[in-house]
């Protein structure tokens, strides 16, 4: 019975194939170190042409020699003809963490909320109303993306003084939209 890929271990570099792996394996193996030398070599004309029926663009002979230093996992005691750099893994980052903030007026978005909070603690005037005029700008860009170009000014008003928790009357917020 053939075994499956699955059973085999795994592919040190998976764009040169089983095959030179295997190769490698066979090459450290050898005890005699010019015939593993000269193997070597022959592993590094096979890689290219796989490199070359891959089209992965590998031109460099010393990426190849240090590509098949990592297959043998460094260990293969050979002359190299070329300086062997070892190969760090990169360190993936974590995953992010959704968002745990529950927004209370989704259509409108995180932005508008955090306008909100500053028009709350807000105690000069003519900030808060510059404010309020920035929030309701993108309120209404909002509702007109989703009313198809129809904004309602007295929606966004009660919007407003539901957002900024009742710290706001509806006359305050319409006489700042005026201004």
């Amino acid at each position: 019975m053939l075994p499956y890929n699955t059973q085999l271990p795994p592919l040190r570099l998976r764009a040169y194939g089983r095959e030179v792996q295997e190769m490698v394996e066979r090459a450290l193996a050898m005890t005699d170190r010019e015939e593993r030398t000269r193997y070597a070599h022959q592993i590094v004309q096979v890689m290219k042409m796989v490199a070359a029926k891959t089209k992965s663009g590998i031109d460099n002979e010393v990426q190849i020699w240090n590509h098949l230093a990592r297959i043998a996992d460094y260990r293969l005691d050979i002359d190299f003809p070329c300086e062997i750099e070892p190969h760090t893994e990169a360190v993936r980052p974590g995953r992010l963490a959704y968002p745990d903030h529950r927004l209370r007026m989704k259509n409108y978005g995180k932005l508008v909320e955090q306008l909100f909070r500053r028009i709350e603690s807000e105690t000069d005037i003519a900030t808060r109303n510059a404010l309020l005029r920035q929030a309701a700008a993108h309120m209404c860009t909002t509702l007109a993306a989703a009313r198809n170009g129809h904004p309602d000014q007295r929606r966004m008003v009660r919007d407003i003084v539901v957002g900024v928790n009742g710290a706001l009357t509806e006359s305050e917020v319409a006489d700042a939209l005026e201004q």
